[in-house]
């Protein structure tokens, strides 16, 4: 590391010191001409790497840092001819004598690499762009203040984008993936970042948004572009294909085609919803009731551990009959087998001694996913309207063979989810307000099922079972109907959303042993729910000032006549919140935020009989109806400045949950887990700081990111009929940096470390700690050939045992205009197995995951452009 700063320093002092670049610019007759544009660059057309203007003298003046090779200045002036220089070592001075032109000059255009317009960022692409980028999520991760996870999602300065725009087009959604990740870099012309940006012309001034939103613009008024991939390799043996033709005019949009691999890489990235993290929540209810024990994904690249088998095609279209009125419609259909093998080691320590369990364990899971959707909109100053109609279907079918201690489970499931919904919207002027209609009808149908055949385990349920059977029925039908009125008066803005909505949900269970029937379920669950939100919203320069105070009647009707349930409950939730933002005109901002919200309970944690979710957990929610009573306070600090290219923010948060039931949960020697909910009041206190601060210096191509956070929540819990109390501390730090040595090199590395610790009362402290350490190096030989090499290498300490991991990649890649051949050498140590663990509670697990081994895969890329 030493010899690697000991270099970096030389070769900046060397190649990267700073030079001043000045003169004087006069006409014919040698007087002195002003606000002639200087600029710097490599050629005409070029990127400017540094600019300035003359004074009333003549003279300009300007820096640079960076190497002085192949540099020329150019001086460029109204109804005169433009003129250029070389740049020479040693010559610093450089004076222009420009002459009358007599010819018809065109419009010169000097933009900055990131300019500003009221609330939105614009960054230069090209400027952004460095040897080997390929698409445009490899651009976007450069610039200040984006971040790209691992699963597409984008965030500005930590939070979750709105909406992705095509030159100003909302073509896919939530699923902007499918763009993002193939998009051609070169295509692209400017990223622009929409602070603030309200989607809803009509609402401009009236109601203001506080999440961000993108709009790409392309280089061409029509562009269309067609990224063919196509790829073979060994050990084993190996192939894939993409085709995905891109269209995109001022009236039309168009991306559709398809992929297909079984090399380890997730397509279904690409078709991932991202926008919404009410979206998120909903995917994560609607996890399985019932299904087989998985192996759990590491916390590595998914390519080095997928066995797949996969398959993605897509159409999606947007078409504009007027300007402000479009038709979009999207399909995709996906298949995807995975095949993964693991072993694992599970600890609970007990009051009364430590229970240890091992499972070797191999699934295979075969999904079928379809949607298709249609959305007419018109989005004009004077009328808003939307309709958006989705159908979809989700099959999943998985199958485990597992091993204990002293038993054998062939384990089968699947899962049947069809989903329909409508979403209408509907908002005109009335008067001196506007008045906003909305309602959405959504229908889901979700049968699943859980077959064991077994061979010595004794469930928590029952012993010596041969066969064990669990069907689990769900139906779910929503309606709601909004109104909304938004009206301006003075400095303030007023809003009163009013209206109601109705759930109807059915889940009927089956289980049995042996074909013995054991605990059924036969739930019929109604919701009812009215609301009167007022909301009042003052913003004047750089203040905001928002206030939330929501009044709700909320009716819950539960009936299950197996176990003679028929209960009715009503609650007058009052959940005001606070928010005020304050920004300074030095790029600072600060925000705070007070809540006080209920969360109830659903019908995914409220049934009497047992459901077994898999062959050793059996779960039984037969408690009172969940309420949470959530406090939040949280105080963000930020400072942006993307003109010197830094960001970052601070925010701390505390909160508090009053719950009033509280887990208790039985374990058995062979590892077996009871779950029931109880009434009890249960505290739930949770705090965190986390912060990111990241540097972008363009002109040394040198990045430095450091990112980290501290999150403490203590609870309450009962384990074997005894209560106690948990506290689960986490910590991690990640440093990222890089560099471009001499124009040749480019070198990048992340360091990651991460401490989790958690302290059950009266038993064992578990703690675990991680660390990452990863090295990209790409050299350029020249314009058409490229090396890379990747490593990472992994430590994980858990209850004194150190395991360590290592993986090396290397690559060749040749560029010849639009096509590319590149040929990968992955995992070139032959790693097959990764070990990791996590801790929860009274667990301390430990697993063992197969990898993909050493193989080479041959790739041939081409971008057809019409």
């Amino acid at each position: 590391m030493r010899i690697i700063l000991i270099v970096y320093v030389f070769l900046c002092r060397s190649v990267y010191a700073q030079k001043v670049f000045e003169g004087k610019v006069t006409h014919e007759q040698k007087e002195p001409l002003s606000g002639v544009t200087i600029t710097l660059k490599k050629m005409a057309q070029g990127p400017v790497l540094a600019f300035a203007r003359t004074n009333a003298q003549g003279y300009y003046k300007m820096t640079y840092r960076g190497s002085a090779d192949s540099l020329k200045i150019f001086a460029q002036a109204m109804a005169y001819g433009e003129q250029h220089q070389e740049v020479t070592a040693g010559k610093n001075t450089y004076d222009f004598t420009l002459r009358p032109s007599s010819r018809h000059l065109e419009e010169i255009l000097v933009r900055p690499p990131v300019s500003r317009r009221n609330d939105t960022l614009s960054y230069d692409v090209d400027y952004f762009t460095r040897a080997g980028d390929r698409t445009l999520a490899d651009v976007m991760k450069r610039i200040p203040g984006l971040e790209v996870s691992r699963s597409g999602q984008i965030t500005y300065q930590g939070n979750p984008i709105e909406k992705y725009y095509i030159e100003g087009l909302d073509l896919l959604g939530g699923r902007y993936g499918l763009a993002n990740n193939n998009l051609p870099a070169a295509k692209v012309d400017r990223v622009e970042v929409l602070e603030n940006h309200q989607s809803v012309r009509m609402l401009e001034g009236m109601q203001q948004s506080h999440r961000t939103s993108l709009n790409i613009r392309l280089k061409n008024k029509y562009t269309t572009t067609i990224p063919v991939v196509t790829g073979a390799g060994v050990w084993p043996v190996t192939g894939l294909a993409e085709f995905l033709p891109m269209v995109f005019s001022p009236q039309k949009q168009f991306i559709g085609g398809f992929k297909a691999n079984n090399t380890g890489k997730d397509i279904t990235l690409d078709g991932l919803q991202h926008n919404s993290p009410l979206d998120l929540l909903a995917a994560q209810l609607e996890q399985a009731r019932t299904d087989i024990r998985r192996v759990n994904p590491p916390a590595i690249d998914p390519d080095r551990y997928r066995f797949n088998t996969s398959a993605y095609g897509t159409i999606n279209s947007l078409y504009r009959f007027r300007k402000d009125l479009q038709l979009r419609l999207n399909t995709g259909y996906m298949h995807d087998e995975q095949n993964r093998e693991g072993h694992s080691k599970t600890t609970y320590n007990l009051y009364e001694g430590a229970v240890i369990f091992s499972e070797e364990n191999e699934t295979r899971q075969r999904n079928r996913q379809f949607q298709a959707g249609a959305e007419l909109s018109e989005n004009s100053s004077g009328r808003f309207f939307k309709n958006e109609l989705k159908i979809s279907t989700d099959h999943k079918d998985g199958q485990g063979d597992l091993l204990t201690q002293n038993a054998h489970l062939d384990q089968k499931a699947k899962n049947r989810l069809r989903n329909f919904s409508n979403d209408f919207s509907y908002l005109a002027k009335a008067g001196t307000q506007l008045v906003q209609v909305s309602s959405a009808v959504s229908y889901k149908n979700n049968p699943q099922s859980l077959r064991i055949l077994n061979s010595g385990y004794a469930f928590p349920f029952s012993e010596n079972v041969k066969e064990v059977l669990q069907e689990v029925y769900d139906k779910k039908l929503h309606a709601d109907l909004m109104l909304q009125a938004y009206r301006k008066i003075g400095g303030l803005n007023y809003t009163l959303k009013t209206g109601g909505e109705l759930k109807h949900q059915q889940m009927d269970s089956y289980l049995s042993a042996d074909s013995t029937g054991y605990y059924r379920n036969d739930l019929h669950w109604k919701e009812s729910n009215l609301l009167i939100d007022p909301q009042i919203e003052r913003n004047r320069d750089n203040l905001r000032l928002k206030i939330n105070l929501p009044l709700a009647y909320r009716s819950f009707h539960i009936k299950d006549d197996l176990y003679g349930l028929n209960r009715t409950i009503t609650r007058l939730p009052f959940e005001p919140s606070f928010f005020l933002r304050y920004s300074t005109r030095k790029d600072w901002e600060f925000h705070t935020h007070l809540s006080r919200s209920y969360r109830f309970g659903s019908i995914e944690n409220m049934y009497m009989g047992f459901v077994l979710q898999d062959y050793r957990s059996l779960n039984r929610r037969d408690g009172p109806l969940a309420e949470d009573l959530q406090n939040v306070a949280s105080v963000v600090i930020r400072y942006h400045n993307p003109f010197k290219y830094i960001t970052s923010w601070l925010t701390a948060r505390y909160s508090l949950i009053e719950r009033n039931s509280i887990t208790a949960g039985k374990i058995q020697e062979n590892g077996a887990v009871t779950n029931q909910a109880l009434a009890q009041k249960n505290p739930v206190h949770a705090s965190g700081v986390n912060g990111v601060v990241r540097y972008l210096l363009p002109a040394w191509d040198v990045t430095l990111g450091l990112q980290g956070g501290w999150n403490r929540q203590t609870s309450k819990i009962i384990i074997n009929d005894r209560l106690t109390d948990l506290n689960n501390n986490s910590l991690d730090v990640r440093l990222g940096w890089g560099v471009w040595l001499a124009k040749k090199i480019n070198l990048k590395a992340d360091h990651e470390l991460t401490r989790t610790l958690s302290r059950p009362e009266g038993t064992p402290v578990s703690e675990i700690f991680q660390q990452k350490h990863g090295v990209d190096i790409r050299y350029s030989l020249n314009k058409k050939h490229f090396l890379w090499t990747k490593g990472e290498y992994y430590a994980f300490k858990m209850t004194g045992n150190i395991i360590e991991t290592g993986f090396w990649d290397l690559g060749y890649r040749y560029i010849q205009k639009k096509m590319e051949i590149e040929a990968k050498w992955q995992n070139i140590l032959d790693k097959n197995r990764f070990q990791n663990g996590v801790v929860s509670e009274f667990s301390e697990f430990y697993q063992s995951v197969t990898l993909r081994p050493s193989q080479f895969l041959l790739t041939f890329r081409w971008t057809l452009s019409l």
